[in-house]
């Protein structure tokens, strides 16, 4: 399986970081806000359909978080992630190759 995707990183209190981590072959997620604010991240297929919400949660200004998914449910192809916040949303492809 590979995994390739772009990152965004607004510096180092506020990022957003996905990528395939090889030894556990899950895909690594991890983000800090420099301010608080409800978090969802969502995958969706190239035709628009929600396929899962991988995250939700009420994320504290500064406060690193990071947790794990297995990308196994995805079929090969694209998808669209979405990370959304009060006030922004960052959208970005995934690409799974089996």
């Amino acid at each position: 399986m590979a995994l390739t995707l772009d990152e965004e990183n607004n510096g180092d209190n506020n990022f957003v970081s996905v990528g395939l981590n090889t030894n556990t072959e899950t895909v690594d997620v991890s983000y800090r806000l420099s301010y608080d604010s409800d978090v969802r991240i969502e995958i969706y297929d190239m035709t628009g359909a929600l396929v899962e919400m991988i995250h939700q949660s009420n994320a504290v200004e500064g406060q690193l978080y990071d947790f794990a998914i297995n990308p196994t449910k995805f079929t090969t192809g694209v998808y669209i992630y979405q990370f959304i916040t009060d006030t922004e949303r960052h959208i970005d492809k995934l690409h799974f190759i089996y």
